[in-house]
């Protein structure tokens, strides 16, 4: 499968939104409190 890149476009947010806190929550686990990091 090919692989690319493009800039991003405004209809994109959501899903980079989703990635940012997805890797977020996942860096900070056991160093943050749950409770802190479902916000």
């Amino acid at each position: 499968m090919p692989t690319g890149a493009r800039l991003a476009r405004t209809s994109d947010v959501d899903d980079i939104a989703a990635v940012q806190v997805r890797a977020w929550r996942q860096s900070y686990a056991g160093l943050i409190p749950e409770a802190v990091l479902a916000e």
